[in-house]
């Protein structure tokens, strides 16, 4: 059925895409859909790529810069530091400018980051990249998945979750490869962090031929609002599709309110990240090359190629955690996930904790055995198929708590 043309600057479509909006604009619905995928993949990548490029440019910028146990650790941290900065400020420009323009700021900011990174002449200057680096992705990954999830169907949200988390193990496994790459490279950290600006400049151009606001609409035909779902308003659903949907607002109380178990579902979901964090994944992802350069393998490249090993494993763990989450449920992996990680992390601090760090705390050795790489190296990849179970299955919530 034919209808009235959207009005010129419209704020964009709706969410739902499937069979409503191909029936009011054909053709249109599988490209968009291609395109929210590819942000999506594309944003998690960029995510997945800085947490671990830094850990075989570490290796180099250590020897170009002469850097101290505690300058390694600032500069492995600035990325932390500026996605702390975000978190505080990152709900509020999202809020006041939208998902879409929050997510071609960040790229613009991240390129920013990017080029300073490869600039760079001092450790200040590379603090400051990695800070502002930091900050771009935190603010990507806030409105990234919000945001391509509001642009197609109910049932293929979960899809386009699926590749931004895919994404991010894609990601680290790319980082490393080119760790691999540039590891004999002069100066070849500054190709490591430069690259960064390929995946963020392909996401810009991407979200550009996306809509403004899916989820605020004008006068559209009634039948293409027919299968418009609002995300945030699940007893006005039948207004929503008389009247245009108008975004009902919250505040950062209404978490612990008791209202709709919000308090509960808080409180479980701050629990599973906050353990997720102390585990120390982030930082072993961060000083993999150095890991394994400690624990046996002699040389800057076989080392970064063992931890290109690592990355290897995270990705077939991913896939075979996003077989298996509907089949086996969130819940058992989970618990799986965490028993094989408290195993692996056991294991390698048994061969690790046997001499002393640069901080006089009893830990990894500055050398080891050669008969030493071997099961590290097997604890290293159990260690990341346990964590990326553990990531995934925070990522896709239960059908209880998305209703």
């Amino acid at each position: 059925r034919s209808g009235p043309a959207p009005p010129r600057g419209a704020p964009g479509l709706g969410p739902a895409m499937g069979e409503s909006l191909l029936a009011c604009f054909p053709g249109r619905a599988l490209l968009v859909l291609l395109l929210s995928g590819t942000v999506s993949l594309l944003g998690g990548l960029i995510f997945g790529y800085e947490l671990g490029i830094i850990s075989g440019a570490l290796l180099q910028l250590q020897a170009d810069f002469q850097l101290s146990c505690f300058q390694q650790e600032v500069l492995v941290s600035a990325v932390l530091i500026g996605a702390l900065l975000a978190s505080l400020a990152g709900g509020i420009i999202i809020d006041r400018h939208g998902r879409r323009r929050a997510i071609l700021v960040s790229n613009l900011v991240l390129l920013v980051g990017s080029l300073i990174l490869t600039l760079a002449r001092s450790l200040t200057v590379l603090v400051i990249g990695r800070v502002t680096v930091g900050f771009a992705i935190s603010v990507s990954s806030m409105a990234c998945c919000i945001y391509v999830s509001e642009m197609v169907a109910a049932h293929q949200r979960g899809l386009l979750v699926s590749l931004y988390e895919a994404g991010i193990t894609v990601g680290i496994l790319l980082s490393y490869a080119l760790n691999y790459v540039f590891a004999d490279v002069d100066e070849g950290w500054r190709y490591m962090f430069g690259l960064a600006i390929a995946p963020a400049a392909m996401q810009f151009l991407s979200i550009l031929f996306l809509p403004v606001n899916p989820v605020k609409l004008s006068s559209w035909d009634s039948d293409c609002q027919k299968g418009l779902i609002p995300l945030q308003d699940t007893e006005g659903r039948a207004a929503a599709k008389r009247e245009p949907y108008q975004e009902k607002q919250y505040s950062f109380l209404d978490l612990f309110r008791t209202r709709d178990n919000m308090r509960r579902r808080t409180l479980v979901g701050l629990g599973l990240v906050l353990f997720q964090q102390f585990t120390g994944q982030p930082n072993v992802l961060g000083y993999a090359s150095k890991i394994f350069h400690s624990v046996g393998f002699q040389s800057n490249s076989s080392a970064i190629l063992a931890s290109v090993g690592l990355g290897a494993i995270k990705v077939v763990a991913t896939l075979v955690a996003m077989a298996l989450a509907d089949r086996a449920g969130r819940r058992v992996l989970l618990m799986a996930g965490c028993v094989v990680m408290a195993v692996s992390v056991t294991s390698l601090g048994d061969k690790a904790g046997r001499g002393w760090g640069c901080w006089g705390v009893r830990g990894i050795r500055d050398r080891a055995e050669d008969g030493d790489a071997g099961m590290s190296g097997g604890s290293r990849s159990l260690f990341g198929v346990a964590v990326t179970l553990r990531v995934l299955k925070v990522s896709f919530p239960s059908p209880a708590l998305e209703e």
